[in-house]
C-alpha cells in the first residue's frame, strides 16, 4: 500500500493513518516534504525531483502527484495493491476535488491502473485523527471485502468524513455535487506590493442527499466514485449521426 497526502509527510492525518493501516497492511509513506494543498494534479516536468529515505518510506520534494509517480516508477520494488491519499485536513467535496492535491494523488494511482482512495475530514469540528484513521481502516476493509477495489478500474473513491457532531458510523455512496464558489479577491499590501487573496462562498445547487455536499452536511461519511474518463457521453450519443468531415467538405466547396 502506498500512502501519500498534500499536507506533507509530518501531517497528523497521514501519520495516524499509517499507524492504523500498518496493523493489517504493508504500508509505505511517500509524501511531500511540505504542504501542497490546491496543487490538483500538477507534477514536476522540466525539473528534477529529490527525495530522502525514512523508516516509514520517503519524503519527496514535489507535489502529491509527483509522490505517486516516483513511488510507482522508482521507489517501490513492486506495484502496491492500493494507493491511499489522506487523511486530508480539510474537506474535498464536490468540485473542490478538481483543485485538491489529495484527490489528484489518488487519481494518479488510477492512471497506473491501481485502485485508489482519497480521504478527507473537515478542517474544523472533525473528530480526532486517531479515531478517523480507525474509521478509514474499517471503510477500506469494507470496500475491499465487497470487491470494490479492483485493479485496472477507471475510478477512484473520494471519501469525506462529516463533522464530529454527527454519527460517523453512517456512510453513503453519493454523486459529486456541482455546487460552485462565487470567487472574489481580497487585496492586501505586502511591503508595498499588492497581493490578491481568493475568497468566496459555496453556492449549493442540489437539495437532496444523493449528492456528497448535502449528504455530508446531514452527517454522512460520503463515498463518491470519480471516473478518470472525462468524455461527455451525452454529447457523443447525441452527435452519433453527425459526420463532421462531410460538413467541412461542404463549407470549402
Amino acid at each position: 500500500m502506498l500512502l501519500t497526502n498534500d499536507d506533507g509527510y509530518a501531517a497528523e492525518g497521514i501519520q495516524e493513518l499509517f499507524s492504523t493501516l500498518s496493523e493489517s497492511y504493508i504500508a509505505h509513506i511517500i509524501a511531500p516534504e511540505k504542504e501542497q494543498s490546491g496543487k490538483s494534479h500538477s507534477f514536476t516536468y522540466r525539473e528534477g525531483v529529490a527525495y530522502t529515505t525514512t523508516d516509514a518510506g520517503y519524503i519527496v520534494q514535489g507535489t502529491p502527484a509527483d509522490c505517486v509517480k516516483i513511488g510507482l516508477a522508482t521507489l517501490l520494488d513492486e506495484p502496491p495493491d492500493l494507493v491511499i491519499s489522506g487523511i486530508n485536513h480539510g474537506s474535498n467535496l464536490g468540485i473542490a476535488g478538481f483543485y485538491s492535491g489529495t484527490v489528484g494523488a489518488a487519481r494518479e494511482g488510477v492512471f497506473w491502473r491501481i485502485p485508489a482512495i482519497a480521504i478527507s475530514a473537515p478542517s474544523k469540528g472533525a473528530a480526532s485523527m486517531k479515531s478517523l484513521a480507525k474509521r478509514a481502516h474499517q471503510l477500506i476493509m469494507t470496500l475491499d471485502a465487497q470487491g470494490l477495489l479492483r485493479p485496472r478500474s477507471r475510478h477512484l473513491y473520494n471519501i469525506n468524513f462529516p463533522s464530529a457532531k454527527t454519527d460517523q458510523n453512517q456512510w453513503k455512496f453519493c454523486r459529486q455535487s456541482l455546487a460552485y464558489y462565487n470567487d472574489s479577491y481580497e487585496t492586501k499590501d505586502h511591503m508595498g506590493v499588492p497581493l490578491h487573496f481568493v475568497t468566496g462562498k459555496m453556492v449549493e445547487i442540489e437539495e437532496d442527499i444523493s449528492y456528497d455536499i448535502r449528504a455530508n452536511a446531514c452527517g454522512y461519511t460520503t463515498v463518491t466514485p470519480l471516473t478518470i474518463d472525462a468524455t461527455c457521453m451525452d454529447t457523443i450519443n447525441a452527435t452519433a449521426t453527425i459526420n463532421l468531415h462531410n460538413s467541412f467538405d461542404k463549407e470549402t466547396t
